[in-house]
Formats: structure tokens, sequence, C-alpha cells
């Protein structure tokens, strides 16, 4: 499996990740199988941000999915 946060990432209107494509899957060695993990659950769901690794105050920083977590 390989995801990466700057392709492949499907997003709702809160910049949450929907989606995300397993980009191991188009390697021509892998096959062409097409999975993704998704996450249903809006209240689950990463958030995505485009500058938030690497130099995020210049805004030349690269995205990221943010994993927070549940207390639950």
């Amino acid at each position: 499996m390989w995801f990466e946060s700057s392709q492949g990432v499907q997003l709702d209107g809160d910049s949450r990740v929907v989606s995300w494509q397993n980009l191991a899957e188009a390697l021509p060695s892998a096959g062409s199988r097409g999975s993704a993990t998704w996450q249903a659950n809006a209240e689950y769901r990463p958030l995505w941000e485009s500058n938030s690794f690497g130099n995020a105050d210049a805004k030349t920083g690269l995205p990221t999915i943010k994993f927070h977590g549940k207390s639950e």
C-alpha cells in the first residue's frame, strides 16, 4: 500500500478525507485492482491540510493528512 497526501485524496466540504487512493495499485507490477481507503463516517475523517509539512509559514509546505484520534 502506498498513500500520499498530495495525490488521490477525495475531500468533503470541511477538508476532511472521504477516500484515499492506494497509489501502489497504479504500478505496473501491481495490476489494476484500484483499491482505496474510505471513511464513510464524517466524525472519524482525518483532516487534510495543504501546507502543514515543511515550511508552512511561507506557504511552501507539503500537504498532510492529520489523524487526531478519538478518546472513545
